[in-house]
C-alpha cells in the first residue's frame, strides 16, 4: 500500500449527513449532482437484526440505547454520526413515531440521498409543518425517487401542496409519473375545479394536461384513467381551454399524446355522449393546426435540443400516420351483417414519455386490446406485421398480441387464435390471465369474423410506408435484412447478430448486439461472449448509408475490437484474446 493510500485508509470516513450537507452546497436549489455520492440507490426496510447489529457496534450498552425513553436520542446519534447506509437507515427507522421539529433539517438533508428519500418523506410527514418540509425536499430530491415525496405531499391539507403541484414540480421531474401517482395528484387537485378557475394560468393548465396524460399509461399495470370518475369531464374542460396554451414542443407532444389516446387508446373506452369524443379531439387538433404551433414544430426539427428535435420528427410522422389511417377508415366498406370491420392504428408514442411503437387493433371501432389487456402494451409492428403472424391460413395459429411489462411468465399476455375459414378470417379462443382479486375483469371477448379481403388489405395498408419508423429504426430494419442476406459479414469473425434496434430514449444511436462463439483453447465447452456496438447516427445520414457504413466496417475489422462487452465471461474474453473495447470505425 502506498503512503497516500495508507493515509486515506486511516482517515475517518465522513458521516453521510456531512456528505449530504457538502453536496447540497453545490446545488442548493436542486437535486444533487448525478453520481456524486456513490451510494446504493435504495435502502431496504430496516430489519430487527440490523438494529441489533448497529446498536452493538455504536453503543457500549445496547440494551439501554433501545429503551423507549432513549430511542429518539439513539436514532439522532446514529443519523448524526453514521458513515454507512445501514447505520443511518437504522437511525431513521428509530425516529418513526418520535420525530421532533428539531430533527427536520437532518432528515431533509439525508432525504437528498436516494437511499433515504422515501423514509425521509415518511418522517417529515409527521411534523407540524409537514407541507413546508416536504416541498423543500420535493424541490431537491432525486427525480427517480420523488414519487414517495409527492405521495406524502398529496396527503397534507392546506393550499401549499396544491400550489406546488400546479406550479412547483419540474416538468417531467416526477419520473416516472406512474398512473397511480397521477390519479393521487388528480384527486388532491380536483382537476375539474382547477380547470373551472377563471384565473387559471398556463403552467397550471399544462400540469393538468400532464396528469391527465400520465393516467392513460399502463406502466404500473393499470391505466388510472379508466377508474377516474371525472375523466370525461376533465378531458372536455381541458380541451376547451387548450387554446390558452402558448406553443412549445413539450406542450405539442402533450396535446398530440392525448389525441392518440382518445382515438385508439384507453381513453377511447371512457363512457361518452354521442359526438363528444369528436368534439374533444377536434378542439385539441384545432390547436395543433394553428400557425404558431405548426411553426414551433417546424423550427424544432433543427433544434440543438435533441428531445425537441425528436418530438418534432415524431409529430410529423404521427400526423401523417393519422391522416393515412383516417383516409383508410373513411374508404372502408360497411361489412355485411355478422362480419366485423378490422382496423389497425400504428401509434408511435411521445419520445419524451414512454416512447416505443404500438400496434393497436380496432374491431368495429372498438379498441379491443386496450379493453382486454392492461398489464402491458400491444406489440410493435415489427412483431405483429413484419413477421406475418397475423396473416390467416387454414391452419389455426395462436398469436400473442400483447405482453405484460415484466414477462408473460410473471403477469401474463393476451393471445388469440387466427384462422382462415373460406372467405372469412376468424379471431377466436382468446386467452389471457385472470385479473387479481378486487379488480373488475375485462370484457369477455367473442369470436370475430372479418371479410378476408378487407382483413388482408388492412394488414397490407398498415405495413406500407412505415410512417412510424424514425430514421435509426429504419436503419436497424435494413441492417437486419442485410446481415440476413450476407451472413458472412459477421460469420468471418465467428459472430452472429442478435438484437438490432434503436431505443426510444436515444434515437441517435443504432444498437447492434451480437454473439461471438469460439472453441475454448483447453478443449472445454465453447466460449461465448455478447457485445453491443453502438453506432452514432446523425439526422442527416440516410438509413441506407448507415447500413453501408456498418457493412464496410465489418468487412475490414473484427467488431469486438470496438464494441462493449455486455454478456458472457470476462475471463473467457481474456482467454480468447479479444482486444479491449476502443473507438469504432467511422459509421
Amino acid at each position: 500500500m502506498s503512503a497516500k493510500d495508507e493515509r486515506r485508509a486511516l482517515e475517518p470516513r465522513p458521516t453521510l449527513l456531512t456528505l449530504a450537507k457538502r453536496l447540497h452546497q453545490l446545488t442548493p436549489d436542486g437535486p444533487l449532482p448525478p453520481d456524486s455520492h456513490g451510494l446504493q440507490q435504495g435502502a431496504g426496510r430496516c430489519r430487527s437484526d440490523d438494529v441489533e447489529t448497529v446498536l452493538a457496534a455504536h453503543f457500549d450498552d445496547p440494551e439501554t440505547a433501545r429503551q423507549p425513553d432513549r430511542l429518539h436520542g439513539t436514532g439522532r446519534r446514529l443519523i448524526d454520526n453514521g458513515a454507512d447506509v445501514r447505520t443511518v437507515d437504522t437511525g431513521l427507522a428509530l425516529l418513526e413515531g418520535r420525530v421532533e421539529p428539531e430533527d427536520a433539517e437532518a432528515i431533509r438533508l439525508l432525504g437528498l440521498l436516494p437511499c433515504f428519500t422515501g423514509r425521509a418523506a415518511a418522517l417529515l410527514s409527521g411534523l407540524p409543518d409537514a407541507a413546508t418540509e416536504l416541498i423543500w425536499l420535493a424541490d431537491r430530491a432525486p427525480a427517480a425517487y420523488l414519487t414517495r415525496v409527492v405521495e406524502a405531499l398529496c396527503a397534507q391539507p392546506g393550499p401549499a401542496p396544491r400550489d406546488w403541484l400546479l406550479h412547483g414540480f419540474r416538468p417531467g421531474g416526477i419520473s416516472p409519473l406512474y398512473p397511480s401517482l397521477a390519479r393521487t395528484i388528480a384527486d388532491r387537485l380536483d382537476l375539474p375545479a382547477v380547470l373551472a378557475d377563471p384565473a387559471l394560468d398556463e403552467d397550471a393548465l399544462e400540469r393538468v394536461g400532464l396528469v391527465l396524460a400520465a393516467m392513460t399509461q399502463s406502466n404500473d399495470y393499470r391505466p388510472a384513467i379508466l377508474g377516474y370518475p371525472q375523466a370525461r369531464e376533465t378531458y372536455a374542460a381541458f380541451a376547451s381551454r387548450a387554446h390558452l396554451l402558448s406553443p412549445s414542443m413539450t406542450r405539442y407532444a402533450l396535446l398530440l399524446s392525448l389525441v392518440l389516446d382518445l382515438e385508439s387508446g384507453h381513453s377511447r373506452l371512457l363512457p361518452r355522449l354521442p359526438g363528444d369524443d369528436r368534439q374533444i379531439v377536434g378542439r385539441l387538433r384545432d390547436v395543433l393546426a394553428q400557425r404558431a404551433w405548426r411553426e414551433t414544430r417546424r423550427a424544432a426539427r433543427g433544434s440543438d435540443d435533441r428531445l425537441d428535435r425528436w418530438r418534432a420528427d415524431w409529430a410529423r410522422r404521427t400526423l401523417r400516420t393519422l391522416a393515412a389511417t383516417e383516409g383508410a377508415r373513411s374508404e372502408a366498406p360497411m361489412p355485411e351483417a355478422g362480419v366485423s370491420l378490422f382496423q389497425l392504428q400504428i401509434v408511435e408514442l411521445d419520445p419524451g414519455a414512454q416512447g416505443g411503437v404500438e400496434t393497436r387493433v380496432l374491431i368495429d371501432g372498438f379498441p379491443v386490446l386496450a379493453a382486454a389487456f392492461q398489464r402491458g402494451r400491444p406489440h410493435p409492428p415489427g412483431v405483429l406485421l413484419d413477421t406475418g403472424i397475423l396473416h390467416a391460413t387454414t391452419e389455426p395459429r395462436e398469436v400473442q398480441l400483447a405482453e405484460a411489462w415484466c414477462t408473460e411468465g410473471c403477469c401474463g399476455a393476451l393471445h388469440v387464435t387466427v384462422v382462415r375459414e373460406g372467405d372469412a378470417v376468424v379471431w377466436r379462443d382468446w386467452r389471457r390471465p385472470p385479473e387479481p382479486a378486487g379488480r373488475t375483469p375485462g370484457p369477455e371477448l367473442p369470436a370475430y369474423r372479418f371479410d378476408a379481403a378487407q382483413y388482408e388489405a388492412e394488414l397490407a395498408r398498415a405495413a406500407r410506408g412505415r410512417l412510424w419508423e424514425w430514421p435509426t429504426l429504419t436503419a436497424a430494419r435494413l441492417l437486419r435484412a442485410r446481415l440476413g442476406q450476407e451472413p458472412e459479414l459477421m460469420a468471418r469473425w465467428h459472430c452472429a447478430p442478435g438484437w438490432i434496434g434503436s431505443h426510444y430514449d436515444d434515437r441517435d444511436l443504432l444498437d447492434i448486439s451480437f454473439i461471438c462463439r469460439r472453441p475454448a483453447p483447453d478443449g472445454a465447452d465453447e466460449h461465448w461472449l455478447q457485445f453491443v456496438w453502438a453506432v452514432p447516427v446523425t439526422g442527416e445520414a440516410p438509413p441506407q448509408a448507415v447500413v453501408d457504413a456498418v457493412a464496410s466496417g465489418l468487412a475490414g475489422a473484427n467488431p469486438t475490437g470496438w464494441s462493449r462487452l455486455v454478456g458472457g465471461s470476462r475471463a473467457a474474453a481474456e482467454a480468447l484474446g479479444f482486444p479491449a473495447p476502443g473507438p469504432p470505425p467511422d459509421a
